[in-house]
C-alpha cells in the first residue's frame, strides 16, 4: 500500500537528495576517454544548458600554475574541459616522452580540490589522438613560421610544430570559447596566439601569470627573491640543481626591474639601453650558478621580432632565457 509523504517528510527528503548532489559533486569529476564522449558533453553543456565553454590544455603532472589557469578558466566562463594528454608530436626520439610524469589519479584530485566539479570535465584520452598504431610523424602537421623559430626552437625545431598541431586538433575537438595558456611557455603562447589568426580560429586565447615555486619553503619570498617558476619537469631535479635554476629567475627580474626603471641599483657596462648589456648580466648569473645558456634574448613582447639591440623608451619588450 502506498502512503504518500506528509509535507513535511517530503521537505525532509528534498534536503537529503540535494545534500547528496552537493556531496556527490565534491567527490565525483567526470572524466572522458574518447573524442565522442567529450564532444556530446560540450555539446549538451552549450546547447541544451547554454554554457560558455573554456579549454585548458594540459600533459598532466599538474601544479599550481596549472591550478591557476584552470581557475582562471572557472572565473570567466560557465564550464571548463581540461585535457590530460602527453602529446608524442613534441617529443624527439631522444627525448623524456617514456619518463614525463604521467599521475592522472594525482592530477584529479588537485582539480576536485577546487569544488567546481559540476563546472568541468577531464579528456585524458586512453589511445592516441592520431589514430591506434598510427605515426604522429606521417600524420599532416601545423607550421608556424617566425615566432615558432629561434629561441626554444634552435635546440628543439621539432618542438613548436608538434605543440600546435595537437592544439589545433584539441580546439577542433572541444570547439571551446577560450582557450588557457600560461605565460611561462611564453614563445608558445605566441605560436599559438598567431596560428589562431592565422586560421581564423573562432576561440579566445587567454593566458594566465606565471606561478613560482617559494624560495627556502617561504611564499613571501617571491617578490625580493624569484623562485623558480613551476613545470612538471621540476620533479627531474635535484636540490643542487633546483638552486641553480633559480639564478634564472632572479637574473631575469634584476634585469627586467633596470630596464623599466623599478630599480637603479645598477646598470650593465654597455649602458642601461644597449640590450647585450642586460644579455650579458644574465648569461654570467646562469653560467656563475653552474649552468648551461642555450639562448638569452630581449624581443618585441607582441611579435617576438629581434633580437633586438637598442632599447626604446615606450617599447614593449620580453626577456626570454
Amino acid at each position: 500500500m502506498h502512503i504518500p509523504l506528509s509535507p513535511k517528510s517530503r521537505r525532509k527528503a528534498a534536503a537529503a537528495a540535494s545534500k547528496e548532489e552537493d556531496e556527490r559533486d565534491d567527490t565525483t569529476l567526470d572524466v572522458l576517454e574518447t573524442v565522442s564522449q567529450v564532444r556530446a558533453k560540450v555539446y549538451s553543456k552549450r546547447h541544451k544548458e547554454q554554457k560558455t565553454i573554456a579549454f585548458v590544455p594540459t600533459m598532466g603532472g599538474l601544479h599550481q600554475g596549472h591550478v591557476s589557469l584552470i581557475q582562471l578558466a572557472l572565473n570567466k566562463y560557465d564550464f571548463v574541459v581540461v585535457s590530460v594528454y602527453v602529446n608524442p608530436m613534441q617529443f624527439a626520439p631522444n627525448e623524456d616522452f617514456d619518463l614525463y610524469p604521467r599521475t592522472l589519479e594525482e592530477d584529479l584530485e588537485k582539480m576536485k580540490n577546487l569544488r567546481e566539479n559540476a563546472r568541468m570535465c577531464v579528456f585524458a584520452p586512453k589511445e592516441s589522438l592520431f589514430g591506434k598504431g598510427v605515426d604522429p610523424s606521417e600524420c599532416a602537421h601545423v607550421t608556424v613560421p617566425n615566432v615558432g623559430q629561434g629561441l626554444c626552437a634552435t635546440t628543439r625545431p621539432h618542438f613548436f610544430g608538434g605543440v600546435a598541431t595537437v592544439v589545433l586538433k584539441l580546439l577542433n575537438i572541444v570547439k571551446p570559447d577560450a582557450a588557457v595558456f600560461g605565460r611561462k611557455d611564453y614563445q608558445q603562447l605566441k605560436v599559438i596566439e598567431k596560428m589562431v589568426r592565422d586560421f581564423d580560429l573562432d576561440v579566445e586565447i587567454l593566458s594566465g601569470e606565471i606561478v613560482r615555486e617559494p624560495v627556502n619553503g617561504d611564499a613571501s619570498d617571491a617578490d625580493s627573491c624569484p623562485g623558480l617558476a613551476m613545470s612538471s619537469r621540476n620533479t627531474y631535479l635535484t636540490e643542487k640543481a633546483r638552486k641553480q635554476a633559480e639564478s634564472i629567475s632572479v637574473a631575469l627580474k634584476d634585469v627586467a626591474d633596470g630596464i623599466s626603471g623599478r630599480s637603479d641599483e645598477f646598470t650593465p657596462a654597455m649602458g642601461a639601453n644597449m640590450a647585450q648589456g642586460w644579455v650579458g648580466f644574465i648569461k654570467r648569473c646562469i653560467e656563475l650558478s653552474g649552468g648551461k645558456v642555450d639562448y638569452v634574448e630581449i624581443r618585441q613582447r607582441e611579435t617576438l621580432e629581434g633580437p633586438v639591440e637598442k632599447l626604446v623608451k615606450g617599447e614593449k619588450y620580453v626577456v626570454l632565457a
